[in-house]
């Protein structure tokens, strides 16, 4: 009975501790340069340039018309509707915003823009992705916007939206008409299950891919120049023109 005694007077001391709760500290000043290392990671103002927001994916914005204080107020201005959401599946976009465009993509990779203040659609490309390729689900999460530094203004594709496809391809379009950059893979696209292959476990055959194993619903990082593509499994790297290897991680 003494244990028993000391446990429970032991317990009614430690609850109150392990109750405390931190102090509430001030947030800090909403300041670029309390997100980024450097200026140029961060995206352009007024934009979201890549997935993340900027090449840091810090998901920081400096934008402060909306606020806590007058957020209720908001009222839709437009809507836009894709026609291109298989059943049971649900858009899980996060939208790039260059300029006056907004890009996005659609469940069964749709690539389009739009007028980011009335909501028009500006151009929209299908890359004919079948059905039988719809893995866990159905979903585009991002596109990648790319500038070619290298490219004479105006040429077409000197400003591009790629994509990952279920698939399994990587689609570049121009970024103004939304039409298939002909210098990027073939007539704009490159077949990533090229050398992908399956291992059956039980009987050691190999077979092609099989649709729904492999997909990508991320978008492409494009890291110095490359277009870089992640899977559960595999990583992808794709000069200008092409796919240039892949291997397994």
């Amino acid at each position: 009975m003494i244990g028993a005694g000391i446990f429970v007077a032991a317990l009614a001391i430690l609850i109150p501790i392990f109750n405390q709760q931190p102090a509430a500290q001030p947030l800090p000043d909403a300041r670029a340069d309390a997100f980024f290392e450097d200026p140029a990671y961060a995206p352009n103002k007024g934009e979201w340039n890549a997935y993340g927001g900027g090449q840091s994916a810090q998901r920081y914005s400096e934008l402060a018309q909306i606020t806590p204080g007058n957020v209720k107020d908001l009222k839709r201005v437009w809507t836009f509707h894709t026609g291109d959401t298989p059943k049971k599946y649900g858009s899980e976009l996060t939208p790039l915003k260059v300029g006056d465009v907004l890009y996005g993509c659609t469940p069964m990779n749709k690539l389009f823009a739009l007028n980011a203040a009335t909501g028009e659609k500006l151009w929209m490309y299908d890359p004919q992705v079948p059905l039988a390729w719809v893995p866990y689900t159905a979903a585009c999460r991002g596109v990648t916007f790319y500038s070619n530094p290298s490219a004479p203004a105006g040429q077409a594709c000197e400003q591009r939206i790629i994509e990952g496809t279920l698939d399994m391809r990587l689609i570049a379009v121009d970024a103004k008409s939304g039409e298939p950059c002909q210098d990027f893979g073939n007539n704009g696209a490159v077949d990533l299950k090229v050398g992908l292959a399956q291992k059956d476990s039980a009987t050691g055959a190999v077979t092609p891919a099989i649709p729904g194993t492999p997909a990508i619903t991320s978008a492409p990082v494009i890291v110095r120049g490359d277009r870089r593509v992640r899977t559960s499994g595999a990583r992808w790297s794709a000069p200008l023109g092409g796919i240039g290897r892949h291997s397994r991680i």
